[in-house]
Parts: C-alpha cells; structure tokens; sequence
C-alpha cells in the first residue's frame, strides 16, 4: 500500500482579509484512481480525521471508468460544504460523466472562470483555470488556461487561482493572483536523495516539481498529488515503461492555512 502523508502549511499575504486569517484548505490533486487503488482508504480516513474550512481539487480525477466510481466514496468523505474543482488533462477522456459526479456531489467546476466565495462574513475570490499541460498525449490539452479570464471579475481583497499545472505560474502573477494551487507534477513521482525529482511534467522542468514557491507578490503551492502514472518522455509523449511508481516521493495531502502578513 502507497505511502499517504498530510502535509501541513502556513501561506502569509498582505491581502489577506483579517476574518479570514486562519483559514484552512485541503488541497487534492492528482488522485489517478483505477479499480482496485489501494490508497483510498487511507485517503478516506484521513479526509475524515483532519480539520479544515474550504476544499479545492486541481485535477486528474480517474484513469478508467472504474477508477471514476471511486470518486463517489472520496467526495462523500471530504467534511466541507464549499468545493471548487477544475479539470486535469486525464479527465478529457471521461469529462461528462466526470461532470456529473461533481454535479451530483455538489462540487463547483471552474473552467476558465472565477466566484466570490462568503466566509466569516468577508469575501474571497477562487479562479479556476482550463488545462494546460506540457505533454499530453491529447492534442488541443496544450493551450486551454486563460487566466486573465479567470481573474477578470476578482475583487479587491484575497486572489485564490487554481490550475492543473504550474506552467500557467507568469500569467498568475500577470493577474495578481496571491495563493496559486497547481499539481500535475507528482512531485516528478521519483525522486533521488541529495538530488530531488529527476523529471517532471513541465515547461520548467523539475523548478516547481513540488513546494512552496514565491514570484513576486505572488505564491504558489504544488502538490505531489494522490496517484501515479507512467512518466512521458518529453514532447515525444511516449510511455517509459517501469514508470508507474512513487519512489521517495509520497502521495500528498495538502492543508493550508492562510495568515496575513
């Protein structure tokens, strides 16, 4: 069984409203589930034991049809009313039934949009983008983020950007987003002592493979995610065999929890 840990966090901004200093949220991403995935009790377990006020889910829900089933049981076991999600380049293959489990579990799907979100009587702003990856297999999955359009309806006050990947991280900053969630990476899934990841799904390379990351005013969190795929090998997007594993690099749940500065 796949190693699972809860990765806790502290995210200071400026513009962070006071009513909202405290806030916490659970981040998921990546969760790659098939029939059979052995990390979804735990995962459950822990959705149920942690603490936390605002959930956001940055893609790749299901790799079978099978694996979206799963989706139901995880959905049920995260504690807050407020969920945002936004698609992952994996969910093209099954988007309207993935649309569905995410209408019927109540959890509100960004794509290219924005929403103000009331909590403790002060408002946040929560962007989510379309896709853009590095190196998908799919064509038409290079190019779909537009992050201006996202961002173009945000209020003065606290900016949250979720988007699959962190190569949409210069248009973030463009818009003055000031907390972006991204995954996609896996944390690059292999991971070597003294040496970090040693690949990862990105026009960056490995420089944003997983962490906390600050660019100018803005920062940015990307989470090793849930599950695993097989690696690509760059733009030639062909499958290196014996890839499929996480090797010093353990699935993640992510909790923030937002301060002012």
């Amino acid at each position: 069984m796949g190693k699972l840990k809860v990765n806790k966090l502290i995210v200071r901004s400026k513009n962070l409203p006071e009513k909202l200093d405290g806030i916490r949220i659970l981040h998921l991403s990546d969760f790659h589930f098939v029939k059979g995935d052995k990390i979804v009790n735990k995962l459950i377990t822990n959705l149920k034991n942690q603490n936390y006020d605002l959930t956001c889910l940055t893609g790749d829900y299901a790799d079978s049809e099978k694996g979206l089933k799963i989706l139901k049981q995880v959905f049920r076991a995260i504690k807050t009313k407020n969920i945002f999600a936004i698609l992952g380049n994996h969910d093209y293959r099954y988007l309207d039934k993935l649309k569905e489990i995410l209408n019927n579990s109540k959890i509100k799907l960004l794509v290219n949009e924005g929403t103000n979100l009331t909590l403790n009587n002060e408002n946040l702003f929560i962007g989510g983008t379309d896709v853009t990856v590095y190196d998908d297999v799919q064509a038409g999955l290079s190019g779909r983020a537009d992050v201006e359009k996202t961002m173009k309806n945000s209020q003065d006050g606290f900016k949250l950007l979720l988007t699959h990947s962190p190569d949409t991280i210069e248009d973030a900053v463009k818009n003055n987003a000031d907390l972006v969630l991204a995954g996609h990476t896996h944390g690059g899934q292999i991971r070597l002592p003294l040496i970090g990841a040693i690949y990862a799904s990105s026009k960056y390379g490995t420089k944003y493979a997983s962490g906390l990351f600050k660019i100018n005013n803005t920062k940015m969190y990307v989470t090793k995610g849930i599950g695993k795929v097989k690696v690509n090998l760059g733009k030639k997007r062909l499958k290196i065999p014996l890839t499929n594993i996480r090797l010093n690099c353990p699935s993640e749940i992510s909790i923030i929890t937002l301060r002012g500065a």
